[in-house]
């Protein structure tokens, strides 16, 4: 029983002890909190009774027997003699007596506190403290800036007692209570905080500088830092430690509405989406408008950037015009994104451990009608569309019994949704009608598929360990960390695992000349069901955009069997996993010499490597009948199969440059040269078989090459190859005036492989101004409210190499013909299908670079000694000579038309940054920051002579919707008639009546018409909104008090009209079997009787044209909030 009172009065505070003694506080308060909840009941020592009979025992011999008896525990220091003897002979005495009769006159003091009893020597209890108290000492002083104002709130704490602090009043002074020889920490937003040493001194007088690292925050830009107050061009940086407590499965995510301007919108919803990223929205017809993303200087992936681990992330900023992305020439037409790394910091060894938990889970359900009402919708609609009812009596009630659970369990003891066979044909009158087709609407159950497709909630975790320190000569940093995603699928595997690890050593070699080497690897592993894939033939997605999700369609048959209708459930629980492994290792070096003061020579290389495999496992899924017997479902596929994916890619690329800066009097510059080489490399093979022979092992040796009926099926396999190279010279000079008047000049020239000879190699110049007018005489009356403002102005010209096909794949080689080749689909040749060469396209021998041409306008400000800074820029992007459809020529060419570079466009915006940041003298530090930006494209020119509406117009802005306006809804089928009598509907619809909506004839010829469906002639449609995101934002909110900090983060889109393209009755609509290229519209839900009057839209299904639409207006909102 060797214990210790770990007491501020007799803890010896020595220096190696200081920072264990600061992390024990909190722990033994909340610990010593604990036991007095644990043991409250028996706090009363008086209440309890004890029985010890020693004789000449040692003290510690005694208090252990009381131990033992009681629920308390003795702590004591080292003042206190356990071993001296004592005799006791107590037999069910109270406690308390016993106590004093061991302590009564010896000097030592006994206190009952909670759990514990407390023993204290009296002698040396006084002898410690008195000195503490007598040797405090009462310091005054003032604190003041630099032009002899009192700052007013700043804070002034104890260094070694941080605990012990005050607030500068209204004149700037201040008092505290501190010991001999102790350090005043002294500190302010915005200034410089500063240490004062109080020795011999009972008041002091200290003047706070204005911090330049926060008014002059530096920020990173191609090759090198900048000053923010120095910047010319638009350049956002991302406040790093915000991201670190943000929750989210990629880093990708986690920067939405950080940064206006730049827009990220979330995938498909699967774990592994990879979300879009676009810097002031739309920059091409052709997609490839994607920012260029830098880590360390080497171009990454925006699906590699998704598994980066975010707690190794340094500093981020975002290149958003063509002046700031220039320097990196034609991958960085539509803007950069730098990341750089963390790297070890000196002193010494820092090891950090943290972890984050959450929960996700659907904020909104969209609930289905039950399967009774729905039955007898549909049959409504059908007798008002002429036809016969869809749902006969007799299953009608059989359903109204199955919602309200009246229909019996079957034998197996599960709901009866099993139709038998014989009712079956009666229900369909079809007596060779199969069992359990979903087609004959034969369903009975109550299913809301939302709820049985998803989880109410899915966990995730995420752990991080680094280790930092080092000396001025050698830095290490290292890092781990392990990220655990569930996904929201109820049925199959969906699950996400991500490993990271990270290294990056800096040594400085000589004086002049140092290196570093980082090297960074991330995997990330995905399983999902085969089933699961987005918009595939028999995905969960596709299968629900028909007659398979009805409420009436159950989940499990009558044996406790998943059915298929087509409906998702049994696919996705059994119809094989898809598992994918994306590996990426990075690897960094880096040497820069300094010949002289000023003058740096730097050399870099990466190497990168991304490896992808993709597993995939298809399995025949099988239904039972009536009785439980297995059989085949071949909706979603007649044969099992493996699919094996893999690819490899290469990249590796050199920047040697060299910069050199000075400062003359008032005259500052900053000069850059240097060139650039980028190689990639992708190899990928995909190969497939039938006829899974043992489940479970996943490999394409185990397949049979025979399908489910025993025939021989040949395998698929294919492999491709491709390879692209660029070199880039580039430069930069930067020159400002006193702080006063700024100027940037860049250039780049770049050639890339992907282009033939005469058009391979691209020009990009930029070039930018600032004036600080803060920084003028003539603004010092002003100095005191507005401290900062900046106007800023830029222009740039960039090539772009990324273009796409329709599909929004990658052109490798976008000036040259491609022969199509075909494996084993040719002519049987000696009992074997040779290869085939198809006829490739035309190419245009006149195709070259997009190019991007934007001007910016700018001004920053910081008001009320800086709490208040934000800026405000304008913008206009256009791009020209896209890849676009080239003139019509005549059917006998035999091939596609080629592309041309004859399309433009224009895209017109702002961007709004505000911050505000203040401390109150009670101590309490808070922050506001919002984030707002918008932009609208136009088409400048576009080949479309006829102004088809079903594709780009000149003149006409991306994303604008066509639809009918309407009049109202009839009241009564009188209202309706005299509607028709002056406008003829037919063209749209039939049927016509009370309830129905009365569309208006714009056009004045009396018939409701798309017309030509063109520009000059769209009939009575007209323009009811646009699809873009507009106004994206975010709201960040903050605060922190004595140690503890609470951030907030809102963000979202405030507008956005939307036409759902598909109707899928899981999401709300309904696809009645109506022809191709139309819709189907659910008017309403309102049954009402024919007295009653109508106020909505009656339940109704109108086939109408696409054009038929009407806007929907949609907001979306986040709000991660951390502790």
């Amino acid at each position: 029983m060797n214990k210790k009172f770990l007491s501020w009065v007799f803890y010896d505070k020595t220096q190696r002890c200081k920072h264990f003694f600061r992390i024990m506080k909190l722990t033994t308060v909340c610990s010593f909190a604990l036991a007095f909840s644990l043991y409250a009941g028996n706090s009363n020592s008086q209440n309890i009774k004890v029985t010890v009979k020693q004789n000449n025992a040692e003290l510690r011999d005694v208090l252990n027997t009381i131990e033992k008896q009681t629920d308390y525990l003795f702590v004591y220091d080292k003042y206190v003699d356990v071993n001296r003897k004592v005799s006791v002979n107590s037999k069910k005495r109270p406690l308390e007596e016993v106590l004093g009769e061991l302590f009564g006159e010896t000097g030592i003091k006994y206190t009952v506190d909670g759990a514990y009893i407390v023993l204290s020597s009296k002698e040396k209890l006084a002898n410690v403290m008195n000195p503490v108290i007598q040797q405090e000492k009462k310091i005054t002083g003032v604190v003041k800036d630099i032009n002899g104002d009192p700052v007013i709130g700043a804070n002034v704490v104890d260094k070694g007692n941080n605990t012990n602090g005050v607030i500068t009043d209204i004149d700037g002074q201040f008092s505290i209570n501190v010991a001999p020889g102790a350090t005043l920490m002294i500190s302010y937003i915005g200034y410089v905080p500063v240490e004062v040493s109080i020795k011999n001194k009972n008041s002091v007088e200290v003047t706070l500088m204005e911090n330049s690292e926060l008014l002059n925050e530096v920020v990173v830009v191609g090759y090198g830092t900048q000053k923010k107050v120095n910047l010319t061009a638009a350049v956002a940086t991302v406040d790093t430690k915000a991201l670190e407590n943000r929750p989210s499965i990629s880093l990708n995510k986690s920067l939405q509405g950080v940064v206006p301007g730049l827009n990220i919108t979330s995938g498909n919803g699967k774990l592994n989406s990879n979300p879009s990223m676009n810097i002031r929205g739309m920059g091409s017809i052709n997609s490839g408008a994607e920012p260029l993303i830098l880590v360390d200087g080497a171009a990454i992936d925006a699906a590699d950037l998704a598994n980066m681990n975010q707690q190794d992330v340094e500093s981020i900023s975002v290149l958003k015009d063509a002046s700031a992305a220039s320097i990196y020439g034609a991958r960085a037409a539509f803007g950069v994104v730098l990341i750089t790394t963390k790297r070890g910091k000196e002193g010494a060894l820092n090891i950090n451990y943290n972890n984050n938990f959450e929960f996700d889970m659907p904020i909104r359900w969209y609930d289905q009608l039950n399967s009774y009402d729905f039955v007898n919708y549909r049959n409504e609609v059908s007798l008002r569309n002429g036809g016969n009812i869809e749902y006969g009596a007799e299953q009608v009630e059989r359903i109204r019994q199955f919602v309200n659970g009246e229909l019996p369990l079957s034998p197996s003891g599960h709901p009866d949704t099993t139709v038998p066979q014989d009712l079956l044909i009666k229900w369909t009158n079809n007596p060779s009608i199969t069992w359990q087709n979903a087609y004959t609407a034969a369903g009975v159950g109550n299913t809301n598929w939302y709820r049985e497709i998803y989880k109410s909630h899915s966990f995730s975790q995420t752990h991080n360990i680094s280790v930092s320190g080092g000396s001025d000569k050698f830095k290490l940093y290292a890092s781990g960390a392990y990220k655990k995603n569930d996904g929201l699928i109820a049925f199959g595997e969906d699950k996400m695992n991500k490993y990271n690890t990270s290294v990056r050593m800096d040594a400085q070699i000589t004086d002049w000349m140092s290196f570093s080497f980082g090297t960074r690897w991330q995997r990330q592993d995905y399983d999902r069901p085969t089933e699961l894939e987005i918009n595939s033939a028999g995905g969960i997605f596709g299968s629900m955009a028909t007659y398979e999700v009805a409420p009436n369609f159950p989940i499990y048959d009558r044996n406790g069997y998943l059915i298929a209708w087509p409906s998702s459930p049994l696919g996705l629980a059994e119809g094989g996993t898809t598992r994918s492994v994306v590996d990426n290792l990075y690897q960094h070096g880096e040497m820069i010499i300094t010949p002289l003061k000023g003058w740096r020579v730097v050399g870099n290389f990466t190497y990168a490597t991304d490896m992808y495999n993709s597993n995939e496992e298809g399995k025949v899924v099988y239904n039972h009948d009536f009785d439980g017997k297995p059989w085949a479902y071949t909706r979603y596929r007649s044969n099992s199969y493996i699919q094996e994916v893999n690819s490899k890619t290469n990249f590796m690329t050199t920047n040697l440059y060299t910069d050199y800066e000075n400062t003359i009097q008032k005259h500052h510059f900053k000069i850059l040269a240097g060139v650039q080489t980028e190689n990639k490399r992708l190899r990928s093979y995909n190969a497939y078989r039938n006829g899974i022979l043992v489940d479970g092992y996943r490999v394409l040796d185990t397949t049979t090459g025979v399908g489910l009926n025993g025939s021989v099926i040949p395998p698929s396999v294919s492999g491709n190859l491709n390879a692209w190279s660029t070199a880039g010279f580039f430069g930069r000079v930067n020159y400002d005036f006193d702080s006063r008047y700024l100027f940037e000049v860049s250039m780049r020239y770049d050639g890339s492989s992907r282009f033939r000879k005469g058009s391979r190699w691209c020009f990009s110049p930029s070039f930018s101004a600032g004036w600080n007018v803060s920084n003028e005489k003539f603004w010092e009356p002003l100095a005191d409210y507005v401290n900062t403002f900046k106007l800023r102005a830029s222009y740039g010209q960039l090539g772009n190499q990324n273009v796409t096909d329709d599909n929004g794949n990658p052109i490798y080689y976008p000036t040259y013909v491609n022969l199509p080749i075909g494996i084993n689909n040719g002519m049987i040749v000696n009992g074997l299908r040779v290869n085939t060469v198809g006829m490739p396209g035309l190419v245009s021998s006149s195709l070259t670079w997009e190019t991007v041409k934007s001007v910016n306008g700018a001004f920053d400000f910081g008001i009320l000694d800086n709490r208040l800074t934000g800026s405000f820029d304008y913008f206009v992007r256009n791009t020209e000579d896209m890849r676009g459809p080239a003139q019509e020529l005549p059917n006998i060419l035999g091939t596609a038309n080629p592309k041309e570079n004859n399309t433009s466009l224009r895209t017109k915006g702002f961007e709004l940054s505000i911050n505000w940041r203040d401390r109150l003298e009670c101590g309490l530090s808070y922050g506001v920051g919002l984030v707002l930006s918008n932009s609208k494209t136009k088409i400048t020119s576009y080949p479309n002579l006829t102004g088809s509406l079903g594709t780009y117009i000149t003149g006409e802005y991306v994303g604008d919707l066509y639809g009918y306006e309407t009049k109202g809804i009839a009241q009564s089928d009188q209202e309706m008639q005299e509607h028709l009598s002056k406008v003829d509907q037919s063209r749209i619809g039939s049927g016509w009546q009370a309830g129905d909506i009365m569309y208006a004839d714009l056009d004045g010829d009396g018939v409701i018409t798309t017309g030509k469906n063109t520009l000059k002639d769209h009939g009575d449609l007209k323009k009811i909104g646009n699809d873009r995101a507009k106004f994206p934002f975010g709201i960040r909110l903050n605060a922190d008090y004595k140690g503890f900090d609470l951030s907030c983060f809102f963000q979202g889109v405030m507008h956005r009209d939307f036409w759902p393209a598909d109707a899928h009755t899981f999401f709300g609509y309904w696809w009645g079997g109506v022809p191709v290229g139309k819709v189907v519209w659910i008017i309403g839900v309102l049954k009402v009787a024919s007295s009653e009057p109508i106020r909505m839209p009656i339940f109704l299904i109108q086939q109408v044209t696409v054009e038929t639409i009407r806007s929907k207006h949609g907001i979306y909102r986040m709000l991660p909030i951390s502790v």
